[in-house]
C-alpha cells in the first residue's frame, strides 16, 4: 500500500470495517481501510454489463459534446475509471472520487479526494454515475445525503448504476427511506436482485433523473427479466 495511504484514517461518516472479503485492503487491523482495486471489466460483469451499457447509451445520444462520467468510490488506484477513460477516449471526461489522495495521469480523467455524501461538484455536472461496493461503507445517517448528492450532480436525463450493498442491508426501513427520498427529489428508482451462479445474490439499483432515458430503462428491464430474482 502506498505510503500516503498508510497514515490515512477512514473519514468521518464511513464504517470502520476491518475485513470485507476482497473489497477492502487493510493494514493495522481496525485502523486503516481502503477500497481495493477492481478492474472495470470485472465490476461491469458483476452488474450484468449495465455500466458499459449505460455509458454506450449515453454516448449514442451525445452530439458534439463529451459525456461526463463519475465513479463513486474509485479505489486505491482508481483502476476502473482509468480503464473507462482509456476505453472511451476523447468522447468522455471521467472523474474518480475516493477518500484517499491519488494521481490521474490522463488528459480525460480527474481523481478527486472527497466524501460521497458531500460531493465537491457543481449542480448537474454528470451524465452518468456508477459505483461498485463503495456506498455500502457509508454510515446509515449518510445514505440519504448520498442520494441527495447524486440527484444534485446528475444532469436532467442522466442516470446512475449503483451496487449499494447486500440484499439484507437494503431490506425494510432503509430501502423504504431511501426510495421515498428519491421519489421526493423526483428521481425514478429501479432495483433488481441478480441471481449469481455461485448462489450469492447482488442488488443493483438504477436512479434516473427525468426525463427518463427510455432506451436504457429498456436495457435495465431486459437484465431484470433475464437475471433478476422474481419476487
Amino acid at each position: 500500500m502506498p505510503d500516503e495511504i498508510r497514515e490515512t484514517q477512514p473519514p468521518k461518516g464511513y464504517k470502520h470495517t476491518q475485513k470485507f472479503g476482497g473489497t477492502l485492503t487493510s493494514e493495522k487491523e481496525g485502523k486503516i481501510i481502503a477500497l481495493a482495486n477492481r478492474p472495470f471489466k470485472y465490476i461491469d460483469e458483476q452488474l450484468c454489463n449495465l455500466i458499459s451499457t449505460g455509458i454506450d447509451t449515453k454516448l449514442k445520444g451525445a452530439v458534439d459534446q463529451k459525456t461526463n462520467i463519475l465513479d463513486l468510490g474509485s479505489g486505491t488506484d482508481s483502476l476502473a475509471c482509468k480503464q473507462v477513460a482509456e476505453k472511451y477516449g476523447k468522447s468522455v471526461n471521467v472523474v474518480g472520487l475516493d477518500f484517499f489522495p491519488q494521481s490521474a495521469g490522463k488528459d480525460n480523467i480527474s481523481i478527486v479526494q472527497a466524501n460521497m455524501a458531500e460531493l465537491p461538484f457543481k449542480d448537474e455536472s454528470f451524465d452518468f454515475i456508477f459505483s461498485y461496493q463503495a456506498l455500502m461503507f457509508l454510515e446509515h445517517d449518510n445514505d440519504e445525503a448520498a442520494v441527495e448528492e447524486i440527484h444534485r450532480v446528475l444532469k436532467p436525463g442522466g442516470y446512475a448504476v449503483l451496487d449499494w450493498d447486500s440484499v439484507g442491508y437494503m431490506n425494510g426501513d432503509i430501502k423504504k427511506n431511501l426510495t421515498d427520498l428519491a421519489s421526493q427529489l423526483g428521481l425514478i428508482w429501479r432495483s433488481t436482485i441478480l441471481e449469481r451462479e455461485d448462489r450469492r445474490s447482488q442488488m443493483v439499483h438504477v436512479l434516473f433523473k427525468p426525463p427518463v432515458d427510455q432506451e436504457f430503462l429498456g436495457k435495465f428491464n431486459e437484465v431484470h427479466e433475464r437475471f433478476g430474482i422474481k419476487e
